[in-house]
C-alpha cells in the first residue's frame, strides 16, 4: 500500500483527559488525550482488550458506561455527552467492528442498508416519502463505486459474502464525506483484494482533507496506513510516535509489551524480560505510577500510587525519589 505525503491540516477531533468507568465502576479508559487532524490517520495500536472499544463507543455514543469525566471535541463541537445522530450531523462516519450486529441489519435488504444514514437526503427522501427511483440510482452507483457483488440491490444483506458486506457499510459510511472517519477492524475477515481495496479507500480520506481513526490488532495493517500511531495498554495510553521512522520500532514495543508483561491479583505488573536485557530498558515498559516486579532478575520495584496530580507538583518540586 502506498501512502503519499499529505500536508496535515486543523484538528478534527480532540479527546481531552478522558476517563471512563463502566457499570461495575472498573476504570476502563484512564487519562485520554488525543488528537486527529485533517489529512492524517491516527491509528490505535495495542492487543484487543485493552480499551480500544471502550474508546470507540465513548466517541460514537453507543456506549452504555457508568461515567465519562473528560471531553470529547468534534469539529470543535462539544459532543461528549450528546446523541449519536447529532454526533453524525456534526460530521463522524463509522466503520463498526462487528459488522452484522452493528454495522447492519441483514433482514433488510442492500439498498435499505444503504438507506440508513441517507434518510435527510432531499433528493431520495422528500415529504417523509422515499423515491424509490432515486433510491435505485443512488445504490447502483455506491454498489458499482465500492464493488459490491450483489444479483440485485433488492436482495437480503445476508445473502452477501463477508467481504461485501463489509463494502456495503464502507461504501455507505465513506460516501458520507464525514470529516471523521473511525474505522474498527476494517478489514477483519476479508480476503486480499478486499483489503487492498478497503486499505485505498481509507487512505483516499487524506488528500479530501478528512481524518481516520483507525483501530486494528493487524500491526502490518497500523503500519501501513497511518500518519501517527498511538498505543494502548490497560487503558491507557503508554505511547505516540509521528515519525515515520520511529513507526515499526515503537509498534514493535507495543507488540513487546504486551507479551512480556502479566498482572496479578494484587495489580503487581510482571515483566518477564529476557535475562541480557538492561535495567533501564525493562523501566521503558513500565509506567511511573506501577507497582513493578521484574523477572527473572528478582528485582522488585515498589513505587507509591500517587495521584496524577500529586504526581505533578511532586514532579515540578523535583522531589521524586
Amino acid at each position: 500500500t502506498i501512502r503519499d505525503e499529505c500536508p496535515i491540516g486543523d484538528v478534527i477531533l480532540s479527546v481531552k483527559n478522558l476517563n471512563v468507568f463502566d457499570k461495575e465502576n472498573f476504570h476502563v479508559l484512564k487519562d485520554i488525550s488525543f488528537d486527529v487532524h485533517e489529512g492524517e490517520i491516527v491509528g490505535i495500536a495495542g492487543v484487543a482488550g485493552n480499551g480500544q472499544d471502550e474508546l470507540i463507543r465513548v466517541i460514537t455514543g453507543l456506549s452504555s458506561v457508568n461515567y465519562i469525566f473528560g471531553n470529547i471535541l468534534l469539529n470543535a463541537s462539544d459532543i461528549t455527552f450528546l446523541s449519536n445522530r447529532f454526533r453524525r450531523e456534526t460530521g463522524l462516519s463509522y466503520i463498526p467492528e462487528d459488522r452484522t450486529e452493528v454495522g447492519s441489519a441483514l433482514k433488510a435488504s442492500v439498498a435499505e442498508n444503504i438507506l440508513i444514514g441517507y434518510l435527510d437526503n432531499s433528493q431520495i427522501v422528500r415529504n417523509g416519502i422515499i423515491s424509490e427511483t432515486q433510491l435505485t440510482i443512488f445504490c447502483q452507483k455506491l454498489v458499482a463505486k465500492y464493488q459490491v457483488k450483489t444479483s440485485d440491490i433488492h436482495e437480503a444483506a445476508a445473502n452477501l459474502s463477508g467481504g461485501n458486506l463489509q463494502k456495503l457499510i464502507i461504501s455507505r459510511e465513506m460516501n458520507h464525506s464525514s470529516k471523521l472517519l473511525i474505522a474498527e477492524q476494517p478489514t477483519r475477515g476479508v480476503d486480499i483484494g478486499g483489503i487492498e481495496f478497503i486499505h485505498k479507500n481509507i487512505l483516499e480520506q487524506r488528500p479530501q482533507r478528512n481524518g481516520v481513526l483507525l483501530v486494528s490488532t493487524e500491526l502490518s495493517e497500523i503500519l501501513a496506513l497511518s500518519d501517527r500511531i498511538v498505543v494502548f495498554y490497560e487503558g491507557k495510553i503508554i505511547g505516540e510516535c509521528n515519525k515515520e521512522e520511529d513507526l515499526a520500532v515503537n509498534a514493535t514495543k507495543a507488540k513487546a509489551m504486551s507479551n512480556m508483561r502479566s498482572s496479578t491479583k494484587d495489580n503487581t505488573v510482571v515483566l518477564k524480560a529476557p535475562k541480557k536485557m538492561a535495567l533501564e530498558v525493562c523501566l521503558e515498559y513500565i509506567n511511573e505510577d506501577e507497582l513493578v516486579e521484574i523477572t527473572p532478575r528478582n528485582i522488585r520495584l515498589r513505587k507509591r500510587m500517587l495521584h496524577t496530580e500529586t504526581r505533578k507538583k511532586l514532579d515540578a518540586r523535583r522531589e521524586y525519589r
